[in-house]
């Protein structure tokens, strides 16, 4: 892999074997239902986001070996409370919270960045991506620099 600076300077500074032990997708779900109050929504998913969800997913690097129809997609609406007010901080005002989650590929989307970047922590990353320095590697340093410079300091387990 060519590595410019910006992707050293984040292997250099985040890439530790701590960060090793990339947790299933039904982890990063039970963790999103024990830390928040959460609605599926699954099933309000109108045919046109429903589309849209399929091509992010097959177009993502989780989704980069999967088809349409291996797609487990599940939608959530994280419901405004104590636990999420943090991020409810960073939405417009009447703006809910939604996370999408697909089983088969692992695929994690937020219209919240700093839950995002939460949930893509909390999943972790491979032993595959860490010693290969893979774009899944990278994208998770970005994560980690993003939480560093964000104001959540509360660590993730």
């Amino acid at each position: 892999m060519n590595m410019n600076k910006y992707v050293k300077s984040l292997i250099k500074k985040y890439k530790n074997p701590s960060i090793i032990g990339e947790k299933s997708i039904e982890e990063v779900i039970d963790y999103l239902k024990q830390k928040f109050i959460i609605k599926d929504i699954t099933q309000n998913i109108s045919d046109i986001e429903m589309k849209i969800c399929r091509f992010n997913i097959m177009h993502s690097l989780d989704g980069e070996n999967i088809s349409s129809e291996d797609i487990k997609f599940h939608a959530y609406r994280v419901e405004d409370s104590t636990a999420s007010k943090e991020y409810y901080q960073e939405m417009d005002d009447e703006e809910k919270i939604y996370v999408y989650i697909d089983e088969a590929s692992g695929y994690i989307e937020s219209n919240c960045s700093g839950l995002f970047t939460e949930l893509a922590l909390y999943k972790g990353i491979s032993q595959y991506d860490y010693d290969n320095n893979t774009d899944k590697l990278i994208e998770y340093l970005t994560h980690c620099k993003d939480w560093e410079e964000g104001s959540r300091r509360e660590e993730i387990q």
